[in-house]
């Protein structure tokens, strides 16, 4: 049976450049998700504000059409 110190010894350079390559691959992976996070947040404030604005024009259009229709009531 082999020792397990010289095991360790063994797969020391191997786990380093395997610990590496799994840091700078969560980095890369945790970063574009992190962006896309950020970017989708974004755009849903923005969508809301949008909304909130095409409301606004809405009970504007439906005031001024309540409005044409009472005069156009009045003329009659």
């Amino acid at each position: 049976m082999a020792d397990l110190n010289t095991t360790v010894a063994f797969l020391t350079p191997y786990y380093s450049t395997v610990e590496q390559l799994i840091g700078t691959i969560s980095l890369l992976v945790g970063g574009i998700f992190g962006i896309y996070l950020v970017i989708l947040a974004i755009r849903l404030i923005y969508l809301k504000k949008t909304f909130e604005f095409y409301k606004q024009i809405k009970n504007d259009m439906a005031r001024l059409e309540q409005k044409i229709d009472d005069i156009a009531k009045k003329k009659k």
